[in-house]
């Protein structure tokens, strides 16, 4: 019963960031879209930063997880009572195209942006594949191999975190300036070996060599993750925008549940976690060549020039690389 909340918690929770991300990317300047998204990843490191101040305080705790999600219900009320005061963007009222079914906006997109959906489902779902055992055993990982406690993971988690929160904006703004492909190929090569340095850690490791390498690891996460929700927010008309983001939400799921599949295969095989989790991280690469010779460069660009409304006969979608 738990792992069902806990899906469908998942599940609301990204629907509400990744409409975030939308408003911003309808709202914001051509030029500041990055520093936008970038600046709304940092406030959620933030709120992520506040729970692992708990759980350094409660992680020890008889039921200090429960705790934890008592607390949780305040910010998800205030949620729900902003949530309504939030209007509709003005290019989707302004939108040419008025949908006359659910299914409507999922027929265009794969009529006119067929190539650029199923590539935005592979990267997703490669991305999430390789990054959530990651993710899961980032604490685990220092508990088992290192023997640090709850307050000494709280204790690097806000030091390391902290100073990881600062990649969030800056990742937004230097995609503005230099662009989105080139920063996010960049960062994906670095996060593969960041991740894999992080969990092959020799254990006479230095406790500044762990802090280096998992701010590092941190970091590049981060910033791919502004990156791309960026890109994979400008690459569809506002037609059928938020569906494609909630397409790639779900490609995202599955890739966190086969990740976390794939990883218990490998430890039976080999019945090393951490090897395990560095082999996985490895599939990250397979994003690269998509990125690369599939998705337009989308920088400083209008959304209609980048992702053109499949309604106005003037404009052809494109279907291949840009």
């Amino acid at each position: 019963m738990f792992t069902i909340f806990q899906f469908f918690s998942r599940i609301f929770c990204q629907a509400e960031y990744f409409v975030a991300q939308v408003v911003i990317t309808e709202e914001f300047d051509d030029e500041n879209r990055g520093w936008g998204i970038g600046a709304l990843g940092a406030l959620g490191a933030i709120g992520s930063g506040i729970a692992l101040l708990l759980f350094g305080v409660l992680g020890d705790q008889p039921n200090g997880w429960r705790i934890m999600y008592l607390i949780s219900v305040a910010p998800m009320l205030w949620l729900l009572i902003a949530r309504r005061s939030l209007k509709e963007t003005n290019r989707f009222m302004q939108s040419q195209h008025s949908t006359k079914s659910w299914i409507e906006p999922v027929s265009l997109m794969w009529k006119h942006y067929r190539l650029r959906f199923i590539s935005s489902l592979w990267v997703s779902f490669f991305l999430s594949f390789s990054t959530s055992p990651s993710d899961f055993f980032t604490f685990k990982y220092l508990q088992e191999k290192f023997n640090y406690s709850s307050k000494t993971i709280s204790i690097l988690g806000v030091v390391v975190g902290g100073f990881s929160v600062f990649a969030y904006t800056p990742a937004g703004v230097l995609s503005d300036r230099y662009g989105r492909k080139k920063l996010t190929l960049i960062l994906l090569v670095f996060a593969a070996i960041s991740s894999i340095a992080y969990y092959e850690l020799p254990q006479s490791s230095s406790g500044w060599l762990i802090s280096i390498v998992w701010f590092l690891k941190v970091s590049d996460r981060m910033a791919i993750s502004v990156l791309y929700g960026i890109l994979v927010t400008e690459l569809f008309p506002t037609a059928f925008r938020s569906t494609a983001r909630g397409a790639v939400m779900v490609a995202q799921v599955v890739g966190e549940s086969l990740g976390m599949v794939a990883e218990g295969l490998l430890f039976t095989a080999n019945q090393d976690h951490w090897h395990s989790v560095a082999i996985i991280c490895t599939f990250q690469l397979l994003a690269i060549p998509v990125i690369a010779f599939v998705f337009p460069e989308t920088s400083g660009f209008k959304l209609e020039h980048i992702s053109p409304e499949p309604s106005n006969e003037n404009n052809k979608p494109p279907l291949l690389v840009e």
